[in-house]
């Protein structure tokens, strides 16, 4: 059986290496209402990791940054209208190419447990063909992304474990030595302030403060390795604002977080890539 599923696993690298010769089409991935608007993978970089990004060379690119909650449209649905430049500076700070998403197809379906309702399925048709790996099983997914940040990446995406998935995250962004897996995983999990609970009998919004922990984690480790997009201080401050009771308690889970993050990813990185990109932040702080 491991025999088996090192020559599939082998077959679908090769194609992988092909991936970006191939002619762009229009594809279709099913997504439930509202989309989901994770980024698409990327092929590994052979050269090695990459150097931390350098500024863009248009500098306003990236000047305006949303609120607190609210999300940037190129890392959650990318939908939309985006310059030469912008799409240039996305593909220095993530793992693949972006792939935008070019419109939907959408079907009234039955629900799988209300005889007398229906339920919405679309299909998010993208630019550009999916990675060769997502044809890959979990099992296959884990044994490549021990060393292989499009497998970390995929699998941080696959695994339904937040634990697991903020794990693989991190891994994909030690691998490849950039901050793009770590604002895609902010933007896509962890930029809820409230969330609606049922508090006597209705609906209400109810802060929710161990998510904007990590999400303030997230956004410092994005931004030590260059993020410009990354606003941990605004995080920090809703922090602040929502965590009434004691918020000097999260503001030093997320300050834990970091140093967890950071020392994870350092060690991935000696382990696998021998860069000591992430060390050096660790070092220089």
């Amino acid at each position: 059986m491991k025999t088996v599923l090192t020559i599939i696993c082998a077959a679908v690298v090769i194609a992988a290496a092909m991936f970006l010769s191939r002619v762009p089409h229009p594809t279709a991935e099913i997504v439930a209402v509202p989309p989901s608007g994770a980024p698409q993978l990327a092929l590994p970089d052979e050269r090695g990791p990459p150097a931390p990004p350098a500024m863009p060379a248009t500098p306003g690119i990236w000047e305006h940054q949303p609120p607190a909650g609210d999300f940037d449209p190129m890392l959650v649905m990318a939908l939309g209208n985006f310059s030469d430049e912008e799409i240039a500076r996305y593909d220095d700070l993530h793992i693949l190419p972006f792939n935008k998403a070019v419109g939907q197809e959408c079907e009234e379906l039955p629900h799988p447990n209300f005889t007398d309702r229906m339920y919405t399925v679309c299909k998010t048709v993208r630019e550009f063909p999916e990675h060769p790996y997502a044809e890959l099983d979990t099992q296959a997914l884990r044994e490549l992304a021990v060393h292989d940040q499009v497998a970390a990446l995929m699998l941080g995406r696959r695994v339904k474990q937040e634990e697991q998935r903020l794990s693989w995250y991190l891994r994909a962004a030690a691998l490849s030595g950039k901050s793009g897996p770590l604002m895609s995983l902010a933007q896509n999990r962890y930029n809820v302030v409230h969330q609606l609970k049922t508090v006597d009998g209705k609906f209400q919004p109810v802060a929710h403060p161990d998510s904007i922990a990590v999400r303030v984690a997230l956004d410092t480790v994005a931004k030590q390795m260059g993020d410009p997009r990354a606003n941990p201080h605004r995080w920090r401050q809703a922090l602040r604002e929502l965590a009434v009771d004691d918020p000097g308690a999260y503001l030093a889970r997320a300050d834990k977080l970091v140093d967890e993050f950071l020392e994870t990813m350092a060690r991935t990185q000696r382990e696998i890539t021998g860069s000591v990109q992430v060390q050096e932040i660790i070092d220089n702080a």
